[in-house]
């Protein structure tokens, strides 16, 4: 399977996709325990990046959950 390069510099490159790889696994990861626990909480974005810390409402009600789910998927 042939990934195109992001940068000319093959370093970076390698550094890169990792980046990418890590964060495709992850989110693999929050899929199958959000299908296995029930809890499509799991997958809310704006959760995953701590922003509860800074807005303790930010992970609570519908809207936000799905306005955090295009979130992920725009991502």
């Amino acid at each position: 399977m042939y990934i195109p390069h992001i940068s000319k510099n093959r370093y970076l490159d390698a550094l890169l996709k990792l980046f990418i790889l890590s964060a495709v696994l992850h989110i693999a990861i929050l899929f199958v325990y959000a299908a296995a626990s029930g809890d499509i909480r799991q997958l809310n974005y704006l959760g995953i990046l701590d922003f509860a810390l800074f807005f303790p409402a930010i992970i609570e009600g519908f809207f936000n959950n799905i306005v955090a789910f295009f979130f992920l998927i725009a991502i």
